[in-house]
């Protein structure tokens, strides 16, 4: 019987010493500031290490019988492995993260759990069905070097996590507006009301109105989940105000301050032109075009030339700040060109049309003066999402073809390279765009051992969803 008994006490010394070397990889319970005060001190080392940062995050109140998620984050230490122990003082806890299990009612890890970028994170949910008004939440965490044993791992405390029950969710905070900003002038006639998001916000309440005491609605929309709303269609020259608040179940909250803004005066009137006079003949091949700055407010100009007088062959440069602008490379033909102006109201109308000629151009390459190019109409036109373009070039050149919306902006680049003569289709993917009209535009440089010379072609196409 003594020698049983002492075979099994050399059992039990070795077991506890196994523990003190490896740990509980496999998790253990019963080590938070709730129940412990010694932590993982025995196992991985006798104190709590301020390398370790140990930290419960979640909201600070939650609802009666209400299931709600919160996270425990360990970083610093070893930073190879972890573990954990997460306890409630009232409420009941379970496992989001399958790294966690249920043990005695508190939450441990499965394995020695492998840290990422030096942090490991663990999400759970937390219920209380009780009578209390407050509870608290603790946690431990480990930081391990996962070699094994417990040598050189390090752990710490959370902070404990003080949680309010109330019987209702709280009404969400008052929201905070973002854009247009307060007391700005010039603004669109279409354009987005922005605010920032309230967390525990279900739906938003935007109003928009002509007055500040909001008795001429403009736009008055209570089923917003997003966080902003298109105001379109809007007077010119007209003040603005508008205001914000947010609901969910357990109420709505005040409005936001109020702001206002301006629309933009008007669109800008038609552009005058100065030069070249119309009918204008010229025996070179560079031709500088110049107009009138018009007004209000512009940002500007569309400047666009082409060779017929419907503009369905042209080139267009929708971005000049300038009112001059010098155009090289012109072959021998007639071309029309025409102007207009930009600003926060949109595209004005067009200037007068205007043609001119190129009699000569003096340049002997003829190489040049016969090079062709064909740009076909898309197909299918209108199309959603994807079209075909189809273009021919006689001679081997340098190619681009781009696509642009209605401001002028180059939304896409199918083609940037040099090309061997023959015929191409290209393909184009309008899946990521809004409906409307576009225009896609070939340019080609032909170059030779004594001149170089742009050929260019645009089209419009037509996106319907």
């Amino acid at each position: 019987m003594i020698k049983r008994n002492i075979a099994l006490f050399s059992l039990v010394m070795m077991f506890l010493q196994a523990a003190e070397l490896f740990g509980y990889p496999n998790g253990i319970t019963g080590r938070t500031l709730k129940t412990s005060k010694n932590g993982c001190g025995g196992c991985h080392g006798s104190s709590a290490t301020s390398g370790v940062l140990v930290t419960l995050t979640g909201p600070d109140t939650v609802v009666l019988n209400q299931s709600t998620t919160f996270i425990l984050t360990i970083s610093g230490g070893p930073a190879l492995g972890s573990g954990c122990d997460i306890a409630a003082k009232y409420g009941s806890l379970s496992q989001i993260s399958s790294s966690l299990k249920i043990s005695g009612g508190e939450l441990t890890q499965v394995a020695n759990t492998a840290m990422s970028g030096g942090s490991v994170t663990f999400e759970f949910s937390y219920v209380y069905s009780g009578v209390q008004a407050i509870d608290s939440l603790y946690a431990t965490g480990l930081s391990t070097n996962s070699n094994g044993g417990s040598s050189g791992d390090n752990w710490n405390w959370a902070t404990n996590k003080r949680i309010v029950i109330v019987t209702q969710n709280p009404p969400p905070a008052t929201p905070v507006l973002l854009t247009p900003a307060n007391q700005t002038n010039d603004q669109p006639v279409s354009l987005q009301l922005m605010w920032h998001s309230v967390p525990s916000a279900a739906t938003y309440h935007v109003q928009l109105a002509t007055d500040s005491l909001f008795t001429a609605i403009v736009i008055n929309d209570s089923a917003l989940v997003d966080t902003l709303k298109l105001a379109s269609s809007l007077l010119n020259n007209t003040p603005y105000y508008w205001h914000v608040r947010a609901k969910n179940t357990g109420g709505t909250s005040a409005w936001s301050g109020t702001w206002k803004f301006t629309t933009i005066t008007t669109m800008p009137d038609p552009v005058i032109l100065i030069q070249p006079a119309n009918g204008t003949q010229f025996n070179v091949d560079t031709v500088i075009f110049s107009w009138n700055r018009t007004n209000p407010n512009v940002l500007k100009y569309w400047f666009e030339i082409a060779s017929d007088s419907v503009f369905a062959a042209s080139q267009i440069d929708s971005n000049l700040t300038d009112t001059v602008i010098t155009v090289r490379n012109l072959t021998q033909q007639p071309y029309w060109w025409r102007v207009r102006a930009y600003n926060n109201a949109g595209w004005g109308t067009y200037s007068e049309i205007r043609h001119f000629t190129i009699s000569s151009t003096g340049v002997g390459d003829e190489g040049i003066l016969t090079y062709n190019i064909k740009l076909n109409q898309n197909y299918p036109n209108p199309f959603n999402p994807n079209t075909a373009i189809r273009f021919e070039i006689s001679k081997t050149s340098f190619v681009a073809l781009k696509v642009y919306d209605v401001l002028g902006q180059e939304i896409a680049t199918l083609v940037d390279e040099n090309r061997v003569a023959g015929q191409y289709q290209v393909d184009f993917d309008g899946s990521k765009l809004p409906s409307g009209v576009y225009f896609y535009r070939l340019q080609v440089v032909v170059s030779s051992s004594t001149s170089e010379k742009i050929f260019a072609e645009t089209k419009k196409l037509l996106l319907m969803k």
